[in-house]
C-alpha cells in the first residue's frame, strides 16, 4: 500500500515501538512514494542502523518535507548518515 499510495501525504508513527527492522521495511516501501511529505517517527526504538535506512530513503524520496525523529537513538553516526543524504541529495527537508 505505501508503495503505490500517491495520496497519503502525512504518516505519523510515534510511540509504536519501532525497530530498526520495522523502519526498514518501511524504507523500502516509502522509496517509491512521491506524496508522502510527514513522516513522523517520534519516541520509538531507532538507532543508527535504522537512521541509514532512513538516509537511503531520503536519497529516494525528494517530496519529503518533515522528518520526525525525536527521542530515539539514532547517536553520532546514524546523525551523520541523514545529514549526508540531506547535505547532498534532498534540499527539501525542513526538519
Amino acid at each position: 500500500m505505501l508503495h503505490v499510495n500517491q495520496t497519503l501525504q502525512e504518516l505519523h508513527l510515534a510511540k509504536m515501538g519501532m525497530t530498526n527492522f520495522g523502519v526498514e521495511r518501511l524504507c523500502e516501501k516509502l522509496v517509491q512514494n512521491q506524496g508522502l511529505r510527514l513522516l513522523d517517527l517520534r519516541c520509538n526504538k531507532i538507532s543508527s542502523d535504522g537512521a541509514k535506512s532512513l538516509a537511503e530513503l531520503l536519497k529516494h524520496n525528494t517530496a519529503l518535507r518533515i522528518l520526525d525523529l525525536a527521542a530515539n537513538r539514532i547517536e553520532d553516526d546514524g546523525l551523520v548518515y541523514i545529514s549526508e543524504a540531506i547535505r547532498y541529495l534532498n534540499d527539501q527537508l525542513l526538519a
